[in-house]
């Protein structure tokens, strides 16, 4: 895990992040701190040329009782102060054509079915504990839009990890339990995760994961 230093170039009108820390190319899961009591849950690609990128992820309007799909350029991280982890679940593969490849993961992530009337397992809703704004989650939108771009063959996950699996490894890197997450999470430096490492007490919790106690979330 790397604390991740900012060092940005103003002399251009757009301001661009310039760091070795964060690898052209890739997805990672973003965790930004909470207005309530949990992480809200983005996906962020870096881009092949340069190394700002893209935010996706599912935003909830109470006004409209509604979730929308946002797509948002990110050209300076430093003024992003709500993000506290961004964890790398995949980068592009050998001898892939990149503007293809990014191309092809707009287009997956920007078709995620949002509809919260579609049926979903018990087991999965219970996996989730999707919270109640308007019967839907940022954390359903993740699964699914993750589990879109397994699907069809965009990012393959290590060592056969499912992707709620590689998600719960995500959460447990990013921090404290819920419920906790609204005083233990204060504004501070990015951290940024770029291989799957768990210290022995957040192996532990992912045990405990996989024997059946969903009250860790994705």
């Amino acid at each position: 895990m790397t604390d991740l230093t900012i060092n940005t170039n103003s002399s251009s009108e757009e301001v661009v992040v310039r760091t070795p820390y964060l690898r052209r190319d890739s997805i990672y899961v973003g965790y930004n701190r909470p207005g309530y009591n949990e992480f809200h849950r983005t996906i962020f690609i870096t881009h092949p040329s340069h190394l700002d990128g893209t935010m996706h992820h599912a935003i909830y309007n109470k006004d409209t009782d509604s979730w929308s799909y946002e797509r948002r350029d990110i050209v300076d991280l430093s003024k992003a102060r709500r993000l506290a982890v961004l964890y790398r679940i995949a980068s592009l593969p050998s001898g892939q054509d990149s503007e293809e490849w990014f191309s092809e993961v707009d287009t997956v992530l920007a078709s995620v079915d949002m509809d919260r009337n579609r049926v979903r397992s018990c087991d999965t809703l219970e996996r989730l504990q999707i919270s109640n704004l308007g019967g839907y989650s940022c954390i359903v939108w993740l699964v699914d839009a993750v589990q879109g771009l397994v699907d069809k063959g965009l990012v393959v996950l290590k060592d056969g990890f499912s992707v709620e699996e590689e998600l719960m490894v995500g959460r447990l890197i990013a921090g404290p339990e819920v419920g906790t997450l609204s005083v233990a999470i204060q504004p501070g430096p990015l951290k940024v995760v770029d291989e799957r490492k768990l210290t022995e007490a957040e192996l532990e919790r992912f045990c405990h994961w996989l024997r059946g106690d969903r009250r860790v979330r994705q």
